[in-house]
């Protein structure tokens, strides 16, 4: 089952491995270190230990209140201003340095971006020939441009997307890959790829993944780079791009702010069947999913997605679910899921792609209507639906706490890369120091990354046993019921990533992250499991 609360043995914990950023998990290579520095394509800095600020707001608070108790702290901010962060300035005092940290942090500002998810997902991008998605204008600019390895192709963002938006959520698909490798987005204009990875394959299935990329320019059109790798890999492959959202500077109040959750289960199909000796009890359900049915082919079903697992039950404008399908192995052919509102029409996008026998999860950020329910729809076969909750974004202010906001980091930073330590065994965890690391700062609530399983094992590929990974803030005593990476040897690689909206643990785990490598106490037991953690950006809350 993916997620369970099981028996757990804890490695060492509080690692913040730092290793050096090597090429994306499928190469397995040492490949050239990334820089700690760089530049976004417009020229500005891209490692940011908070956002940038408002540099009127934040002169008048120093004048009225601040200045009689610190006067160097005016010279000390016209010197943030120009070197655009508290951590490049030199020479200032602990003081000194956390007062400016928060004047930095107190507004929303161009560096801190809000979430507008598009109604429904638009597909911008099908390098497939023959145009099978039969698209026309912008949306044709991809038609027959199937790419080779150490190709990149430029995608550029329809007139929904705001020429000052800082990133976009996209639904990355691959097809038809020849070869193993890997897909990389990065802002259109940077001089090369990044050494990471949005998402891995083998040769012959359909895979996807979801990817929060920042923007860069191209002809003076908001665009992204595809990149396929690796370059001396002789293959080809076909890329599908679904717009999702974009990320672009508050417009007003608090709409587009993120608030993260502790992750939890809002269905599980398999419970509604009643499986009570599959874990279903340990998973606390909330009823309003309870009559949802599992999925058949050419079908649809409905579930609850507000006022469950945390989300309230008005004042939100999408939610950030991990989607996790278990087909079965009797299927006759693969299949794919499409998430969206409930009430509007099926969009020509998917989200979740799928082979007979495969347990397979991918994140999604969907728009909620004023009911809050959402439709799936599943193209052939039959499968179990699981869904978890890991966020929501707001379109009122909630009464109690502040959302939080976006800031990307380009090159992206990797954070764990266990393959330069030791796996994590079947049954433990990694713990991770996140806030404060590399970029990030040390009041962020949140982080976007790419998490990456590679199981590992002595055994043939197939004989591999099933594990799943699930992320959870370091405070709480043990892995919460929810899953966001699955593997089971039906998968045709051993290598899976999804993207995920990483909540950071508070008090006793402030800043922190947990890395479970489920299950425990089965036999076979669960292989080791090297982990990658990718982050692409991080969320932080403004204060006053």
């Amino acid at each position: 089952m993916p997620g369970g609360t099981t028996a757990r043995t804890l490695a060492p914990s509080k690692e913040a491995f730092d290793a050096p950023l090597s090429p994306p998990p499928l190469d397995d290579e040492p490949g050239p270190a990334t820089g700690r520095s760089g530049a976004y394509p417009d020229g500005t800095l891209t490692r940011w230990s908070g956002p940038a600020f408002r540099t009127q707001h934040c002169l008048s608070v120093l004048t009225n209140s601040l200045h009689r108790e610190h006067k160097k702290l005016l010279i000390a901010l016209t010197t943030v201003v120009i070197m655009g962060s508290v951590a490049n300035v030199k020479g200032l005092d602990a003081q000194t340095t956390s007062t400016l940290t928060k004047l930095q942090a107190t507004t929303p500002s161009t560096s801190m971006l809000a979430y507008t998810p598009l109604p429904v997902p638009t597909r911008i991008c099908d390098t497939r020939p023959g145009n099978p998605s039969g698209l026309s204008g912008l949306a044709a600019q991809c038609n027959n441009k199937t790419l080779a390895d150490g190709e990149s192709l430029t995608v550029a963002m329809p007139s929904s997307v705001p020429s000052n938006a800082g990133a976009v959520v996209v639904n990355l698909t691959v097809t038809d890959p020849t070869t193993a490798g890997y897909l990389t987005l990065y802002p259109a204009g940077a001089s090369s790829p990044p050494t990471v990875s949005n998402l891995n394959f083998n040769s012959g299935p359909t895979v996807a993944n979801l990817a929060t990329v920042g923007l860069g320019s191209s002809s003076g059109t908001p665009s992204v780079e595809v990149y396929a790798g690796p370059s001396s890999g002789g293959g080809s492959v076909n890329a599908i791009v679904d717009l999702e959202g974009y990320y672009a500077p508050p417009s007003s109040g608090v709409e587009g702010s993120y608030y993260p959750l502790s992750p939890a289960r809002i269905l599980d199909t398999r419970c509604n069947e009643n499986m009570s000796g599959q874990g279903c009890a340990g998973e606390n359900l909330p009823s309003q999913n309870d009559s949802v049915p599992p999925l058949s082919s050419n079908s649809t079903v409905t579930f609850q997605a507000t006022g469950v697992g945390g989300v309230p039950s008005s004042g939100v404008a999408a939610v950030v679910l991990n989607v996790t399908v278990v087909s079965m192995a009797d299927n006759p052919l693969p299949s794919y899921l499409t998430i969206w509102p409930t009430g509007q029409p099926r969009p020509m996008a998917s989200n979740l792609n799928f082979n007979p026998g495969e347990i397979l999860a991918n994140r999604v950020i969907v728009p909620v209507p004023s009911n809050g329910q959402l439709s799936v729809y599943n193209y052939s076969g039959n499968a179990q639906l699981v869904v978890d909750v890991s966020g929501w974004f707001a379109n009122s202010a909630p009464s109690s706490t502040s959302g939080a906001y976006l800031t990307p980091l380009f090159p992206p930073e990797r954070l764990l890369d266990t393959r330069n330590s030791s796996p994590i065994p079947g049954g433990g965890e990694r713990s991770l120091m996140v806030a404060g690391s590399d970029g990030i700062p040390s009041y962020a609530v949140a982080v976007v990354a790419n998490l990456t399983d590679i199981v590992t094992s002595t055994n043939p590929q197939q004989n591999y046993p099933a594990n799943y990974l699930t992320l959870y803030p370091a405070n709480l005593s043990a892995p919460p019921s929810i899953s966001d990476v699955n593997y089971t040897t039906a998968d045709p690689y051993n290598i899976v990533p999804n993207q995920v909206y990483a909540t950071l643990g508070t008090g006793s785990g402030a800043g922190a992250i947990d890395i479970y490598n489920g299950p425990s106490g089965v036999t076979p037991p669960t292989a080791p499991a090297n982990v990658i953690v990718d982050v692409f950006g991080y969320f932080v809350q403004p204060v006053g």
